[in-house]
């Protein structure tokens, strides 16, 4: 199968601050990808905004953002696997990726890559990677202090458990074993720590490019109401 890139933008109004420079990324890249965003806003005022410039769609299904987040994404999977993609991208509209990140990320042929970001402000980024050995307790899950961030951060691709979905290359063969949903062991988790979850049970390898960091146009999100 000839190698066919998707790339899904889950998204909403709370992140147009950056439409415009994301749009710009995209349109720099060199690898002949198809986009799809998906925006979830409470109104439909962002999609045509979107539609402007890329094919998008309004979608909200869901009683609460988690399930409406997680059916955002799943509807980009089954569209990946029913339209004959061999690979999903998954980017957040705040993640800026260079114009070579699609080829950088599909010479690997790992089953799931993703490449590292920063959360946070300033002297308090921290890269975007979990230390976590069980799921579905906040608590015990928590992005890696910065010591251990640029300790660790060598240059090398590395096992993870967790990286997120900012800018994660999914496989087919991934993502016919796998979806995006609520797991009801843990109703408060999100897709993606559903998705890493499922990962781990089935022993998919997840792995990070540590030798290419993209930058992130991120916020606070505390005023976000997941419930």
């Amino acid at each position: 199968m000839k190698t066919k890139v998707l790339i899904g933008v889950v998204t909403a109004q709370a992140k147009d601050y950056c439409f415009d420079i994301f749009c710009q990324s995209l349109k720099r890249l060199t690898y002949p990808a198809d986009i799809l965003f998906i925006d979830n806003s409470t109104n439909r005022n962002h999609v045509k905004m979107i539609r402007k410039r890329y094919p998008a769609i309004h979608m909200r299904n869901g009683k609460n953002l988690i399930e409406i987040m997680a059916n955002c994404n799943e509807f980009l999977r089954r569209k990946a696997i029913t339209e004959s993609y061999t690979h999903l991208l998954s980017l957040e509209s705040d993640i800026i990726i260079r114009n070579d990140s699609i080829e950088y990320m599909l010479a690997f042929k790992k089953p799931v890559l993703g490449l590292p970001y920063f959360i946070g402000h300033s002297f308090l980024s921290q890269i975007m990677q979990y230390d976590c050995e069980t799921f579905g307790r906040e608590k015990i899950v928590s992005p890696m202090n910065n010591a251990k961030s640029f300790f660790e951060f060598n240059g090398e691709l590395k096992p993870a458990l967790q990286i997120g979905l900012g800018c994660l290359l999914i496989r087919r063969d991934v993502l016919q074993r796998v979806k995006f949903h609520i797991d009801p062991r843990y109703p408060d988790m999100h897709a993606d720590s559903s998705l890493h979850l499922q990962l781990q049970e089935k022993n998919i390898p997840v792995y990070l490019a540590q030798d290419y960091v993209v930058t992130h146009y991120n916020k606070s999100w505390r005023n976000i109401k997941y419930k």
